[in-house]
């Protein structure tokens, strides 16, 4: 497995990608003198990536994480969202607070700057080797699955008790996935007796993921 600064990277030759921007525990060393980032160092976002990561393995499967927790910054989000206003989208890539209420920066303007730091420092670089890795696949292979696990909603409501599905498909409406994997998928869950729901509200969000599988491989 590579590792780099923005991501890690494990190179399988099946035709299976797995992209798990939630997965990672750890806080950056320029971050982790604040008290307030110790809470949140080595805490799991997104044990279910997790659990996948270990069956992936198993199948010749390539690998792409983030190295840092998603507080740090949320690779699943989009960095250049043109319907939300600049605020709005920093706050999508990097949370404020904690989850347990506390801050996680000193004053605004620091807040500004290191999301704009962080978005060109991790962002953009585990964006741009997730693209390479597809785009290596998609030479070896007619079809290539790439499967984002992420835990969004999970995140957004650290703080409260929510019911969600167990299993929610995002395939861009349509766009990303062949109708006969959303069948295999829907089916299997169905069988094993969990809820689920296929494209939900905001399941747009799964868009830039989509324009990279159309494309073969993705911009820079």
């Amino acid at each position: 497995m590579a590792k780099y600064s923005f991501a890690t990277v494990e190179c399988g030759e099946s035709p299976l990608l797995l992209v798990m921007p939630h997965a990672a525990r750890n806080v950056p060393h320029e971050l982790i003198g604040s008290p307030n980032w110790l809470t949140v160092q080595g805490s799991i976002s997104d044990p279910a990536a997790e659990a996948l990561c270990d069956v992936a393995t198993t199948l010749d499967a390539t690998l792409v994480g983030g190295m840092f927790h998603p507080h740090v910054i949320d690779l699943h989000a989009d960095a250049d969202d043109a319907d939300l206003t600049p605020h709005f989208s920093r706050l999508n890539l990097s949370t404020f607070r904690a989850a347990d209420g506390a801050s996680l920066y000193d004053t605004e303007a620091q807040y500004e700057d290191e999301v704009s730091r962080k978005v060109g420092a991790y962002w953009r670089p585990f964006h741009q080797s997730l693209c390479d890795e597809l785009g290596r696949l998609k030479s070896s292979h007619d079809r290539v699955l790439m499967l984002v696990v992420h835990a969004r909603q999970r995140l957004r409501n650290a703080q409260e008790s929510v019911a969600f599905a167990d299993c929610t498909v995002s395939t861009n409406f349509g766009r990303s996935a062949d109708s006969r994997l959303v069948h295999a998928l829907t089916s299997q869950v169905l069988s094993s007796g969990y809820s689920w729901v296929l494209n939900p509200a905001g399941a747009g969000e799964a868009s830039h993921h989509a324009d990279m599988a159309i494309r073969g491989m993705a911009c820079t």
